[in-house]
Parts: structure tokens; C-alpha cells; sequence
């Protein structure tokens, strides 16, 4: 028999985008869906791992709803720490984590974090993702461009970008080859500025409801050292698949 393997926040960009990984990739793994809908009668079961993949995505809840950032990501972690069973706990955080320049985003991100080691300590495994693209996207910069909706950033703010297959490969490989407490940092090996990634989309004139950020740029990758993919490769690709997907 596989691995009991769980999934927290499985209808949430990643989660869906990892458990249809876990699916297609390894038959043998027994995989437990984790919802807002099962989440208490999940925990009543025993795993091998735990993926939380659930804690909040949207950058802008921490403006505007400090409070329920903190509950999304603190929180919920919290919980399913002291409410589930199992043997290793695999923590999908941000490179925002460790950016002082993020605000309270980043805050209760790097919170979420710590109640992590503090909880669980030679068990656990953080991946930091820079910005993510990818199937099943409904939110995000690279949305908001798409859509034309204004955004929070200086068109010279310079950020990482990282597939989410990327972060589903990675967590696919810790879970057939567990690793000791250790962090991932995920993303490309350069940058791009959100004017360049505006120009490649296509779109018009954009609107900067915000310059609080405009100094603001993601942390270089140092865990993993470089990947062999730009931040262009990744816009150009997640822009080929989403024209796919239309003309399906």
C-alpha cells in the first residue's frame, strides 16, 4: 500500500493544481482531498504526510481584513497542526515570508511558519514560491494584467516567477524521498518587471492604485541555488497553455 498522503485546501489554486499532480504522477499514493467542507472529518484519520497548501493566497486580504489574514493562515495552521495526525508536514508559504517590505501579508506569513517549527521541528519541509501562474489561476497580478483590472504595483517592481507544476514536482519528490527539516525556495532564476510582463501580455495603459509597493521586489532564490527557466519562460508558458485551454 502507498502513502496516506493529505492534502489541505485542495479546491484553492495550488492544492487543485497538486492533487491532480499526485493523481496522474503516482497511482499508488492514497490521496485524501482536504476541504472547508471535510475538514474536521479528515482529521479523524492518520497520515504519512500532510501538505497544507490552504492558508490565504490574496495579498490584498491582509489590507483590508488584517484580522481574517491572520485566521486564513495563523490560524489554520494552527489547527491543523494540533488537529491532525501524521508523520511529516509539508508548509506551502510565500518568498514573502522573509520580506520585511511585504507588511502584514508577509508577517503572518513568516508567523504561519514559525508556529510550524516551533510545532513540528525535525519533521517538516517549507517551500516559499515566488509569484505562482497556472492552471485554474483566478486571482493575482498576472490576472489582474490579463484582465485589464488596475493594480497595486510600480511597473518597475521586479518579481520571480514560479509554475505551479513546479511546486507539485517538488512536493511529489519529497514525498517519495522525505527530506530532513529543510526550506525550498521556488521561482525562476531572474526577474521581470510587471511593465515588461504587461508588454508580453498585451495589454494597454495600466493604473497604479497604490505606491506603497513600489519599491517592493521578491528575495533572490537561495535554498535551491538557480533554476535552469527565466521568469519570461514561465509568463511565455503559462500565456501558451492558457491559449490552449481557450481553444479547447
Amino acid at each position: 500500500m502507498g502513502k496516506k498522503v493529505a492534502v489541505i485546501g485542495a479546491h484553492g489554486f495550488i492544492g487543485r493544481n497538486l492533487c491532480a499532480a499526485i493523481l496522474c504522477e503516482n497511482k499508488s499514493i492514497e490521496l485524501t482531498q482536504v476541504t472547508r467542507t471535510n475538514f474536521e472529518s479528515a482529521s479523524e484519520d492518520e497520515y504519512d504526510i500532510v501538505v497544507n497548501a490552504a492558508c490565504n493566497s490574496d495579498r490584498n486580504l491582509a489590507t483590508v481584513d488584517p484580522h481574517k489574514d491572520f485566521i486564513e493562515s495563523c490560524t489554520l495552521t494552527s489547527s491543523i497542526i494540533h488537529n491532525y495526525r501524521f508523520d511529516r508536514f509539508i508548509h506551502i508559504s510565500s518568498t514573502l515570508a522573509t520580506s520585511y517590505s511585504a507588511g502584514t501579508y508577509g508577517k503572518n506569513k513568516r508567523l504561519a511558519e514559525e508556529l510550524v517549527w516551533f510545532h513540528i521541528r525535525g519533521n517538516a519541509t517549507l517551500l516559499r514560491p515566488s509569484l505562482v501562474l497556472g492552471p485554474h489561476m483566478k486571482k493575482g497580478l498576472v490576472y489582474d494584467l490579463m484582465k485589464g483590472t488596475p493594480i497595486r504595483k510600480s511597473l518597475g517592481s521586479k518579481l520571480q516567477l514560479c509554475p505551479v507544476s513546479l511546486i507539485s514536482a517538488t512536493v511529489l519528490t519529497l514525498i517519495a524521498h522525505p527530506a530532513p527539516a529543510s526550506i525550498y525556495t521556488l521561482g525562476s532564476q531572474d526577474t521581470i518587471t510587471v511593465q515588461r510582463m504587461a508588454q508580453v501580455i498585451g495589454k494597454g495603459p495600466l493604473s497604479r492604485t497604490n505606491q506603497m509597493e513600489s519599491n517592493f521586489s521578491e528575495p533572490n532564490q537561495a535554498e535551491l541555488g538557480m533554476v535552469d527557466f527565466t521568469a519570461l519562460d514561465v509568463l511565455m508558458g503559462y500565456l501558451k497553455d492558457e491559449r490552449s485551454r481557450r481553444e479547447d
